[in-house]
């Protein structure tokens, strides 16, 4: 599960739960390769559901999520 970062008003990058580890929105970045894969697909790398929380900490539908990942670099 990832929950978006926001500063200033923009989502400037993600922290994935299990581990609290901040995932800036960097191409050369492999957690941010990851991360992006697993939006596209629906699954993590282990197999499960990826989920993904808003800034304010919803649980974002399928359609939000398709939305934000035309948004990322």
């Amino acid at each position: 599960m990832y929950q978006q970062n926001e500063y200033l008003g923009k989502i400037v990058g993600v922290t994935r739960l299990f581990d609290n580890a901040f995932i800036p929105f960097d191409p050369a970045n492999t957690d941010y390769q990851a991360f992006k894969l697993a939006l596209q697909t629906g699954k993590n790398a282990d197999g499960s559901v990826v989920e993904l929380k808003d800034a304010d900490g919803n649980t974002m539908t399928a359609e939000q999520i398709k939305t934000f990942i035309a948004t990322l670099p």
